[in-house]
């Protein structure tokens, strides 16, 4: 299952709970427990908007600094290993 979705993610490039969800027909709670499962195996990981990394990020807070809470999600090397191991 961790695989399915980790190449789900791959493929439409798309981490929202609702859209894994409906593209493979599981439950959303269980969706945030496999997302947090493989956050902590290594596999993605969120990148919080920051002022350190406001320049580089398209969180949208632009030059003002004024940091909008988004998050980014992408997905580690060992993410993308695993991807190609299993044939993503």
């Amino acid at each position: 299952m961790l695989g399915e979705i980790l190449k789900f993610i791959s493929e439409k490039s798309n981490f929202s709970t609702s859209a894994i969800s409906e593209g493979l027909n599981l439950p959303m709670p269980m969706i945030d427990d496999i997302k947090s499962k493989l956050v902590n195996m290594g596999y993605i990981e969120k990148i919080e908007c920051s002022s350190e990394t406001c320049e580089k990020c398209s969180c949208g807070c632009g030059k003002v600094k004024n940091l909008n809470g988004a998050i980014e999600w992408r997905i580690t090397d060992k993410g993308n290993k695993f991807i190609s191991r299993i044939g993503g």
